[in-house]
């Protein structure tokens, strides 16, 4: 049985990745030869923009899913022979953990998490359902730790392969 303790720690570590997943993701997507225009001048901090600012839309900042990002990469991975493909078992972990319902027992058993399907006719399906125990949780820290090495490794060589420098005209945009 896991702690308290134990269960916030894996599940930060779990939420974590899925952060550095998603942006890692991203920043490949947008060194790709044909990404979309930044469109926002080399030097400005992304954090900076308050709350109701417009911004150009880019691979950083689209609404893409995860699952849409995945199978982007995983293309593009392949087709520029620059990465290893990542697993789409991803997105079902994703999805449980934003969308599903984690509880357990009052003595703090292991919690189960588990996600529904949308109503049809009234009915709701089973989607995900798994007890979050220590091997939950190991597995899926490797699952994710390892698509972060390949998408790191991937990011690395489109780097190399396609460098980029501040342009010229960045200095003077202003948004």
């Amino acid at each position: 049985m896991f702690s308290k303790r134990d269960y916030a720690t894996n599940l930060g570590m779990l939420v974590a990745n899925l952060h550095s997943l998603e942006f890692r993701l991203r920043a490949f997507l947008s060194k790709l030869p044909h990404a979309r225009p930044n469109g926002l001048p080399w030097d400005v901090n992304l954090y900076s923009f308050p709350v109701g600012r417009e911004l150009p839309e880019s691979d950083i900042t689209s609404y893409a899913t995860l699952g849409r990002m995945i199978a982007d990469y995983n293309k593009n991975a392949t087709a520029y022979k620059i990465g290893v493909p990542i697993s789409t078992d991803i997105v079902p972990l994703r999805d449980a953990l934003a969308h599903g319902r984690a509880a357990a027992t009052s003595g703090f058993e292991n919690p189960c998490l588990i996600k529904f399907s949308p109503a049809k006719r009234g009915h709701v399906t089973v989607v995900y359902n798994a007890e979050m125990n220590e091997q939950w949780f190991t597995a899926n820290i490797t699952l994710l730790s390892e698509a972060l090495d390949k998408i790191n490794a991937a990011l690395s060589e489109a780097s190399r392969r396609w460098p980029e420098s501040p342009p010229k005209s960045a200095k003077s945009s202003t948004l």
